[in-house]
């Protein structure tokens, strides 16, 4: 069993990888640091690729990999989420995703109204349509800044829920853009299990249940 890790963006600030187990991709590294302080990302890794018998030695290559980044970068502190799930397949109807890990260092939620949830790695991104403690709304904005549906979302002490309203009909790869999208905004270093659905005019097109474990 052969592991490969090939960066695929890297900048002052951040990096993707991806992981490759026997020559087929099987997952993504997202990262963001700054040099002397910190460094926080998310390990995605498809259980459609990596059977959970190989899962450890992977998450060893992965690891190892993070360790000597930090190092060389002097950073002492740091938190990395894995969400272990069925990536490609949201579609379909599996189960659910998994994250395991910690996230110390994740940045809390806080109402901007200027600001856009966007993540280095997809143009797609959330505006708040409306807030209302407990209770937000968004506008879900695609790679060209159109409007493609409403986010609703409920935290309630360590429980986020919501449901996603497409007002376009979404393929596989856009759903999986959302879902990782929300996978990022939503898992925090407070919230124990993230839950969406997502729907299409009244039609059930998918869901993401998420749930934190210690791991890294």
């Amino acid at each position: 069993m052969l592991v490969t890790l090939k960066p695929e963006l890297r900048t002052a600030g951040g990096e993707t990888v991806s992981i490759f187990l026997d020559g087929q991709w099987a997952g993504d590294i997202y990262l963001i640091y700054r040099e002397n302080d910190m460094l926080s990302g998310t390990v995605q890794i498809d259980t459609g690729k990596v059977p959970e018998h190989q899962l450890d030695r992977v998450l060893d290559e992965v690891r190892t990999y993070i360790q000597h980044l930090t190092s060389a970068l002097r950073i002492e502190n740091g938190s990395v989420v894995l969400m272990y799930g069925d990536i490609e397949r949201v579609l379909e109807m599996e189960p659910q995703d998994i994250f395991d890990g910690t996230a110390e260092d994740a940045p809390d939620l806080t109402y901007d109204p200027d600001y856009r949830y966007e993540t280095e790695d997809t143009d797609y991104y959330l505006t708040v349509l409306s807030d209302e403690g407990e209770h937000v709304k968004y506008h879900l904005h695609n790679e060209h800044d159109n409007v493609i549906g409403v986010v609703a979302v409920d935290e309630i002490e360590d429980t986020v829920s919501g449901r996603v309203d497409f007002w376009v009909k979404p393929d596989k790869e856009e759903t999986n853009e959302v879902v990782q999208l929300l996978a990022r905004e939503f898992a925090n270093d407070t919230v124990e299990n993230v839950s969406f659905t997502m729907n299409y005019e009244d039609k059930h097109v998918g869901d993401m249940h998420l749930e934190r474990h210690d791991m890294i």
